[in-house]
């Protein structure tokens, strides 16, 4: 079991930036985490995950360069930034998935609630359970739906039918699908829409009841309204979870985040540049370059 960290955190209230000339403000500044801008982002936020000096190699080449940031718990984190900046290895670095990728290297430290991500002795499934992952493109399993959802539930100790069939239910109506498939329980899942599938992964991800909900560009595969659908989704779970998402949707990170990472590359590698309230982000963001990815004219 995982212990609190018993402390609220306090986001460090900034003057207003618009006193003080961009250019003039940050021209000479090192790639740095900005201060938090103008407050909490959600209902009573604190540290869950801490994260500090994290650098990841594939082979021995760095792929992500000495990251550190605080996510708050039960808010919505929004990871952006162009392509190959390291969002994606930094979220698989949160439930340990990272060490499946051979050649991989992670150096730094890790810890939710207290306890470190890197113990060779923590239990990897427990760990999983409690870290949950959504991937870019829908991959149900190739059994019923009923089953995708049964079989993680089984495989984590739960045997008791009146239990699965509860816990079944209850992720299908926190994902919207319930009404939808609660006829179609023992047909295949493959024979859903895309952003059915996707819905019924994040009911599998959620039916473990995990603290953390981690999702890699969930919209990206699926057409306007499938998308409009997982973001209200996706914004229901605000509180309830702490979720951390990566997208290259710069309008959709503005709509659900509380709040928002900015990763670009340097020197070949992945570096967060600046990390702040969503609002401060993207209307006031301290370092020019996040200004100028904000704005279209890097990235």
């Amino acid at each position: 079991m995982m212990n609190r960290l018993g402390k609220h955190s306090e986001a460090r209230v900034q003057p207003p930036l618009n006193t003080i000339p961009l250019a003039e403000a940050v021209a000479d500044q090192p790639y740095t985490v900005s201060p938090m801008g103008y407050g909490l982002g959600c209902d009573n936020p604190k540290n869950l995950v801490q994260i500090q000096n994290l650098t990841v190699q594939y082979h021995g080449r760095i792929i992500l360069k000495e990251v550190s940031i605080d996510i708050q718990e039960g808010c919505i984190t929004a990871l952006i930034g162009p392509s190959g900046c390291g969002k994606t290895t930094f979220l698989s670095c949160l439930n340990r998935l990272v060490d499946l990728i051979p050649g991989s290297a992670v150096r730094g430290k890790i810890t939710i609630d207290g306890l470190d991500l890197r113990d060779p002795k923590i239990d990897l499934m427990a760990l999983r359970r409690r870290v949950g992952m959504v991937f870019q493109r829908p991959n149900p399993f190739p059994l019923s739906v009923f089953r995708n959802l049964e079989m993680p539930l089984r495989e984590h100790g739960v045997k008791d039918k009146k239990e699965i069939a509860r816990r079944v239910e209850q992720a299908l109506r926190d994902v919207g699908l319930w009404d939808e498939v609660k006829d179609q329980l023992g047909k295949s899942a493959m024979a859903l829409s895309g952003g059915q599938q996707q819905r019924l992964c994040i009911a599998r991800a959620l039916i473990l009841e995990p603290a953390i909900l981690l999702m890699d560009e969930p919209c990206s595969a699926l057409d306007p309204l499938s998308s409009a659908i997982v973001e209200d989704l996706i914004m229901s779970l605000r509180s309830r979870y702490t979720v951390l998402i990566v997208t290259h949707n710069l309008a959709q990170a503005r709509r659900i985040a509380n709040y928002v990472a900015f990763f670009w590359v340097r020197e070949s590698a992945g570096t967060l540049v600046e990390f702040g309230h969503c609002q401060q982000i993207f209307e006031q963001p301290v370092h020019m370059l996040t200004g100028d990815y904000i704005r279209g004219r890097r990235g």
